[in-house]
């Protein structure tokens, strides 16, 4: 009897101590979890607070991207205009002075001189492509970046009759535009060291709206370049399609 009360008389205890345990492991456990879910709090914090920076990043290149093609389609509509005004213009439809038709003659050599040259380079590229050798096709858009580059050093270095000078001076500055653009293009291919990167970079890096506007401002001033010669009476072929 005496060790039964002494065991009723400790039972609570015994209970007590035994559901102290229960509660100090819960406790544990909600720590842990809490501990958990802050960890993977702080992990996507940092995952969104990257998400943003990309998004941030992305906005400024496409911002910076229609700045750019807006700059340069007011200039091509600027050499349109400059091209138009020479067409209608009665000075400029007069049969052409020695000086005008020895300017057009020059840009025509050097068009046609670089278009020659182009085609050679891209055929050579196309026969490498073929046999494999990435390394040396890689080398040949160097060469026709250092092409373009020459060719615009000749043309820039023309001295345009003071009627052209306007119209000159936007075409050379369109033509360094291109050679920038051609060299970074050359540039993007050289890093490449697989076929498949080379292919991504082709197919990509002339659809980039900074070279597509490059492009279309070199093409836009080559016609306001023709119709000048044109309104002049003067035919060239400047390949402007061929660009």
């Amino acid at each position: 009897m005496r060790r039964l009360t002494v065991l009723l008389l400790a039972l609570p205890a015994v209970l007590a101590a035994c559901g102290g345990d229960d509660r100090s492991a819960e406790i544990e456990q909600l720590q842990a979890d809490a501990e958990a879910l802050r960890a993977e709090v702080a992990t996507l914090s940092g995952e969104l607070e990257i998400a943003q920076g990309e998004r941030d990043r992305v906005r400024e290149e496409l911002a910076q991207a229609r700045a750019d093609l807006e700059r340069q389609t007011e200039a091509a509509e600027a050499a349109t205009a400059a091209a138009q005004a020479a067409v209608t213009d009665d000075t400029a439809a007069a049969p052409a002075s020695g000086d005008v038709r020895a300017y057009f003659e020059e840009v025509e050599r050097i068009s046609q001189t670089f278009a020659t040259a182009g085609e050679e380079i891209v055929a050579k590229m196309d026969a490498l492509a073929l046999r494999g050798d990435l390394d040396g096709t890689k080398a040949l858009f160097d060469d026709l970046a250092e092409l373009q580059a020459k060719a615009v050093a000749e043309a820039v270095a023309l001295a345009p009759p003071p009627a052209l000078a306007a119209l000159h001076r936007e075409a050379a500055a369109a033509e360094r535009a291109f050679a920038e653009a051609m060299a970074d293009y050359a540039r993007a291919v050289g890093n490449v060291t697989t076929w498949e990167a080379f292919a991504a970079v082709v197919e990509a890096f002339p659809q980039s709206p900074a070279f597509l506007a490059a492009a279309d401002r070199s093409v836009a001033t080559c016609h306001a370049l023709q119709d000048a010669a044109a309104a002049s009476g003067i035919t060239i072929d400047l390949r402007c399609e061929g660009l």
